[in-house]
């Protein structure tokens, strides 16, 4: 859906945003000009920083999926967090990193893909970011970085967040 990905725009990114890219390393703030005017299609919750065990599931993910907030603040997730939305004439890919400075996005038009190759596209391009390594380390350590509420940075998995909650005004 994306043939062509740029990691560290030197051009005006504002004047120079075009069809058919991802950007990579672009701030959040980016990100909030245009999540607020584009209809959610999917949403993930990556796994990679402190989205498993009991305090996460217990303190945010639980509170926020049952009750989300009325303006949506995607950084309370403490972890990355990808939408595919659409406009009448584009599909828009975001990539919140909750380092605020790693993130991603862009946007394809709509003139040749149909909304079930834009949402397998999404999809896979989640899947493929899973590390097996991490899994498995996850996997044989549970207990012990449950305790600790221990961050890691590979990502071992990923969570759909429902579309209700996204309210409001929504920021990165």
């Amino acid at each position: 859906m994306f043939p062509t990905e740029v990691e560290f725009m030197t051009e005006d990114l504002v004047s120079n945003f075009r069809s058919g890219y991802i950007y990579h390393y672009v701030g959040s703030t980016f990100l909030n000009g245009y999540v607020n005017y584009i209809k959610p299609i999917k949403l993930y919750l990556l796994e990679r920083y402190r989205t498993q065990g009991k305090i996460f599931e217990e303190t945010v993910w639980r509170p926020f999926v049952e009750a989300p907030p009325f303006h949506t603040d995607l950084n309370g997730l403490d972890d990355d967090v990808f939408i595919l939305g659409e406009t009448n004439d584009h599909y828009y890919f975001f990539w919140y990193d909750c380092d605020c400075s790693d993130c991603a996005i862009g946007r394809q038009q709509k003139k040749n893909i149909k909304q079930e190759e834009a949402i397998n596209w999404f999809d896979n391009y989640a899947e493929r970011l899973v590390d097996t390594k991490m899994v498995e380390y996850r996997s044989s350590n549970r207990e012990k970085l449950e305790i600790a509420d221990e961050c890691c940075e590979g990502i071992s998995g990923y969570r759909e967040i429902p579309l209700k909650c996204l309210r409001g005004w929504i920021k990165f």
